[in-house]
């Protein structure tokens, strides 16, 4: 027999005969005449048909899932297939990558999900997970893959798993960053496993909302928001924690280097320690709101490897403090704190500072500063007798002075596939890049124009800097 699957009568054409004759002149860069080849289709799978559809379908298709259960094993394309349930289907996927790309999966049911290999662009969207998704970064860098809009609620791992709801792995880890972004997630809903498990080298994990990830009394393994192990480099930034009872929001106990936390709040929970690092080898925190709990930052004893060149400033403490002890090198300066109970490092300020949300924000977005807060930059709230100055951050590298707390005029919004936390944007210099090395085929860097990471410099490098072109 025959398998059928149905191809639209018409391919509709992304760049029909793609004579950009396309004078984009943007920052006196002239894209002359190009003529590029490229059409996509709309192609319907089911669960016996699909792997016979994904061999067929081109860069720029979509595939329309009927409802079903399937099983996926990806494939290697040379640029970016889509699949997504067709109009009104329900759809659950287990799906396995090894050595896949250029393959987006949006808005289905996943109970599992496992990438290995040399996997490289992939982008899992608005996705509601039932299982454990596993990332094995061993042996992959810059690989170009996006977590974002998905949610990844009361999700108890299986005894012999990781412990991460969401695992990123690399053993051993490497030396370049592995290429992946966490963004816009939400994680919660009880569970017995951490939300993130990171032990691979610069993740980012960005605007995603931690929400009852709780250590219960009758849990067996010990719960964190996001736990590294053998991590280094990771970035969290733009983060909303709440609700986590008993457990401990960032854990990073056994080492790392190079660590950034930066515009998060942590806030609506209760547990007296749950930030803590151990071994840490550098590390920025700044600009964080941080609420009834202390941040330990110690390795007890005379430890011959103690945590080293942590700067701790422009933070928020709402009945909060810092336990520094045994740290080299540590920098605390510059925190406001709204009670003198709980001060620490020089300069150290004392007031309470005035949220757009109110006293007590539910919002992430609620804990921006309001015009007259105390730790509003140029705001005149006066000298409480406490304070002797006006408090004033620490500077930024650019000489200016922000406001105490998060910058919220970055968080970005999900993208649905448009490339990382904020959204990726290109250009005149990725733009001068690309027109100078069009046409190479081996051994491309971003730098080059290399936009999708595949070593080379092409259509698709060109299709994805015009998606999101930005003077």
């Amino acid at each position: 027999m025959t398998m059928k699957y149905t191809r639209h009568a018409t391919r509709t054409s992304l760049i029909t005969a793609f004579a950009i004759t396309a004078v984009l002149l943007t920052g006196g860069i002239m894209i002359a005449k190009m003529s590029l080849h490229a059409s996509a289709a709309t192609l319907q799978a089911t669960p016996s048909n699909l792997s016979t559809v994904f061999g067929s379908a081109q860069s720029g298709d979509t595939i329309e899932l009927a409802s079903g259960s399937y099983s996926f094993n990806g494939g290697t394309k040379s640029g970016n297939v889509t699949l997504k349930p067709a109009n009104g289907a329900s759809v659950t996927m287990s799906a396995t990558f090894s050595s896949s790309s250029f393959i987006t999966l949006d808005g289905m049911t996943i109970s599992s999900l496992g990438i290995d290999g040399r996997t490289h662009d992939i982008k899992i969207l608005n996705n509601t997970f039932t299982g454990q998704a596993n990332l094995n970064m061993t042996g992959n860098s810059n690989a170009n893959i996006l977590v974002d809009g998905n949610s990844f609620d009361g999700i108890t791992v299986c005894a012999d798993c990781a412990e991460g709801r969401l695992e990123i792995g690399q053993y051993p880890a490497g030396t370049a960053p592995v290429g992946v972004v966490i963004s816009h997630n939400h994680f919660g809903g009880g569970g017995q496993s951490d939300g993130i498990q990171t032990g691979a080298y610069g993740v980012d994990i960005e605007y995603n909302t931690f929400d009852g990830i709780i250590q219960a009394s009758n849990y067996t393994r010990h719960i964190d928001n996001i736990q590294g192990y053998g991590q280094s480099h990771t970035t969290v930034n733009g983060n909303y924690f709440k609700n986590f009872d008993n457990g401990t929001v960032i854990m990073m106990p056994d080492g790392g280097n190079s660590e950034v936390f930066t515009n998060n709040v942590i806030a609506g929970g209760k547990s007296s320690t749950p930030f803590q690092l151990g071994h840490i080898q550098g590390a920025t925190i700044k600009n964080n709101v941080m609420q009834g709990f202390e941040l330990t930052a110690f390795v007890s004893g005379n430890d011959s490897s103690p945590n080293k060149n942590i700067t701790i400033q422009n933070n928020i403490m709402l009945n909060a403090d810092f336990n520094t002890s045994g740290c080299v090198n540590c920098n605390v300066s510059y925190n406001l704190f709204n009670s003198s109970a709980y001060d620490s490092g020089s300069p150290a300020y004392i007031g309470t500072p005035t949220f757009v949300g109110g006293s007590s924000p539910t919002t992430y977005a609620g804990y921006a500063q309001a015009a007259n807060s105390i730790g509003h930059v140029g705001s005149t709230w006066g000298n409480p007798s406490t304070v002797n100055t006006v408090p004033q951050t620490a500077a930024e590298s650019d000489g200016t002075q922000k406001d105490f707390g998060p910058d919220f005029s970055g968080t970005g919004t999900s993208t649905g596939g448009g490339g990382g936390g904020t959204g990726a944007t290109y250009h005149t210099a990725q733009l001068s890049a690309l027109l100078a090395h069009y046409g190479a085929t081996s051994g491309m860097t971003a730098t080059d124009g290399d936009l999708d990471g595949n070593g080379a410099v092409n259509i698709y490098d060109l299709g994805i800097l015009l998606s999101s072109y930005s003077p």
